[in-house]
């Protein structure tokens, strides 16, 4: 048994992109496999999210969707985790699921893809 009990959520593209101010805005429908962000997210949201510039800094406490090491987790690849950005650690990124009692283990930010933006 790993170590760290990890939520994942599960997310799906659904159909058009908007261009908006240079960033591409995606609407995705949210697929959970538990309530890892709960409240701030429910599995039944719609999720706008914005790709991330990696040369710009990110944001403590706004919430990112990022790839994980997958030696660590027992996830399909093509699976991202969206959880809360708690603690920049040089170049370790700690995030953790609101409803979570522990962090994700650390990740690089070039496995940061996207960033939440609205949640309706």
């Amino acid at each position: 048994m790993k170590k760290y009990i990890i939520y994942i959520f599960y997310i799906i593209l659904l159909s058009s992109l908007v261009f908006a101010d240079g960033k591409v805005d995606y609407k995705m429908k949210l697929v959970c496999s538990s309530n890892s962000m709960y409240p701030a997210i429910n599995c039944t949201n719609l999720l706008t999210v914005n790709t991330v510039n990696l040369n710009e800094p990110l944001e403590l406490g706004e919430v990112y969707c990022y790839y994980p090491d997958y030696r660590n987790f027992y996830v399909p690849a093509y699976f991202m985790i969206c959880h809360r950005l708690i603690k920049i650690n040089n170049d370790n990124l700690i995030f953790k699921g609101d409803n979570n009692q522990e962090t994700d283990p650390p990740i690089y930010k070039r496995q940061i893809h996207l960033k939440i933006v609205n949640i309706s």
